[in-house]
């Protein structure tokens, strides 16, 4: 497995509007911004960003044991049948994306967005 070392990652809104035009250039000004919304609230406007995840990207024990880059982030919890359930490494719910910049992140991230929810990205 290609388990990687936690780095906190933060981007200036000016940075991420470049990735975002970069990755895709056809986006409007108005689109830019609602995925700058999505970030800072996925991140905490990006004190909780590592390793470049711009959208908490899980990877699967599938991925993982493929070789896709990953860290553990100890802490990390998700709300179960309403209640707030904590895990710690190494368990398989720590296991998160791990990307080498912020321009790969966001052509992973609008590729994801386009291909989930294809009938609304033209919205």
């Amino acid at each position: 497995m290609n388990i990687r070392p936690i780095v906190r990652t933060s981007f200036t809104t000016d940075d991420y509007a470049a990735a975002v035009r970069d990755a895709d250039p056809t986006l409007s000004r108005e689109a830019v911004g609602v995925l700058w919304a999505q970030y800072a609230l996925e991140t905490g406007r990006g004190s909780a960003c590592w390793c470049n995840n711009i959208g908490n990207v899980k990877v699967t024990r599938r991925q993982a044991e493929s070789g896709v880059p990953f860290f553990m982030l100890p802490g990390t919890w998700e709300i179960i049948d309403g209640k707030r359930v904590v895990f710690d490494p190494p368990h398989e719910q720590t296991w998160f994306r791990w990307f080498p910049s912020l321009a790969e992140a966001m052509r992973h991230h609008l590729s994801f967005l386009e291909a989930r929810y294809g009938e609304a990205w033209a919205a």
